[in-house]
């Protein structure tokens, strides 16, 4: 509502200065996984989709529009209209007010993002990169000469959307609806608790450091329950699997320095739950109180650029992140990261067809049997078309037939991800 009152006053001002600009692609994309003779799994997905991002500005005011849409040919529950960015920007001097849809996106990191949890997420989408969906925001900024203030109220809460069944990206379950719990036992569909974020940027001559807290809802990571009706005994077949979005406090950090030719970054995000509970049933007969415990996410990561000869320009980049204050068992729950080196390289031809090669490989540190190898090349056919193409190769242990925790430990659930992926894209 607060949206669409700004919108009116914005498109009746009048404009001394107007200006209007966008961009747009349309494109598709076909990713071809590993057998896994399942016969209600997808072991292809090839898809249609397109991206719209468009600004027009009148003085100080500035409308923004980002739009996605997806359809895919082979799994509906893909299928996706977003406005990930639909907002009325207002300056005034060092001070600007933003309210609308909004993408977060504070991470440094090339592989790991602790703080990218301020958004919540279409998992249904991209695996390990999955989708951020627009959060509905009013943000207050003011900046100073080298930091700035954000203070940022959330205006109605955005549910994460849940891997469906059939997609090879996730661990092959079927999800019900999402939901808040909003006290001890108290869930709804609806969440109920005041959400915002405070954060604080400073710029250094050597140093870029960024603070933030959130109070709000972990809509990614998740308490994976099933819920049961008193005096039942459902069957595995029966169970309810269901994902609840706990209240929480957030306290986040990065921080980027150069030194030489070298870049250091350091991501921590610490996650501090309210002592809520829901109920777990355990076959055959067991229900007990299920929680979410406190843990922190923290990641380091050093890069390198070279220069070479032929003005070609490569980049090498180390990541570790490891999640304290559980035990290995916990963590392995928790994240499919968590205690992982990463070793990537990018590679930048810098020529007319704008070619780059990215390889990385993820490997677990206390379970050396995980990795994940990830091989991806792109460049422009023509001035207006861009050719991608990819490979992912995952080593896990298989989950096992049965419901269990542990085939959502580490890399299980997507064991069998291995994947192909082309991708084709027209810009406008």
């Amino acid at each position: 509502m607060i949206f669409y009152i700004c919108a009116i006053l914005f498109f009746f001002s009048t404009p001394t200065f107007a200006e209007f600009d966008y961009s747009a692609e349309i494109g598709t994309k076909l990713r071809l996984f590993e057998d896994d003779e399942k016969s209600y799994s997808n072991d292809y997905q090839l898809d249609l989709k397109s991206k719209l991002q468009a600004d027009y500005e009148v003085d100080q005011y500035r409308l923004h529009i980002g739009f996605f849409a997806r359809v895919d040919q082979n799994d509906s529950q893909r299928n996706i209209i977003n406005f990930d960015e639909l907002y009325l920007l207002r300056t005034f001097n060092n001070f600007s007010v933003n309210v609308g849809n909004n993408i977060f996106n504070w991470s440094v990191m090339e592989i790991f993002h602790p703080v990218d949890t301020i958004n919540s997420k279409n998992f249904d989408s991209n695996g390990d990169l999955a989708e951020r969906l627009g959060q509905s925001s009013l943000i207050l900024k003011y900046e100073f000469e080298n930091s700035f203030f954000e203070g940022i109220l959330f205006i109605s809460s955005q549910k994460s959307i849940m891997p469906g069944e059939s997609n090879r990206n996730g661990a092959l379950i079927e999800f019900r609806n999402p939901k808040f719990v909003n006290g001890n036992k108290d869930v709804s569909s609806r969440s109920d608790m005041l959400q915002y974020v405070l954060r604080y940027q400073h710029s250094f001559d050597f140093a870029d450091i960024d603070f933030h807290y959130a109070r709000k809802y972990d809509t990614n990571n998740p308490l994976i329950s099933s819920p049961v009706t008193k005096n039942t005994s459902p069957t595995i077949e029966q169970l309810e699997i269901t994902p609840y979005f706990m209240r929480m406090q957030q306290y986040g950090l990065t921080v980027q320095a150069n030194y030489d030719a070298y870049l250091l970054k350091i991501e921590h995000a610490h996650f501090d739950y309210d002592d809520d509970s829901v109920d777990l049933f355990i076959p055959p007969i067991s229900l007990i109180e299920n929680s979410k415990e406190d843990f922190s996410l923290t990641a380091i990561g050093l890069e390198r650029t070279f220069t070479y000869k032929n003005d070609h320009e490569g980049t090498l980049f180390i990541e570790y992140q490891t999640i304290l204050g559980t035990t290995i068992e916990e963590a392995r729950i928790l994240s499919p990261f968590q205690r992982d080196m990463a070793i990537g390289y990018r590679h930048n031809y810098n020529d007319f067809n704008g070619n780059e090669t990215v390889a990385f490989i993820i490997s677990d540190v206390d379970h050396g049997e995980e990795r994940i190898y990830s091989l991806s090349h792109s460049f422009r056919l023509w001035s207006d078309w861009k050719f991608e193409g990819g490979i992912r190769i995952i080593e896990a242990q298989n989950p096992s037939s049965t419901l269990s925790l542990s085939n959502f430990e580490g890399l299980r659930s997507i064991a069998n991800g291995d994947s192909l992926n082309i991708e084709l894209t027209r810009f406008f």
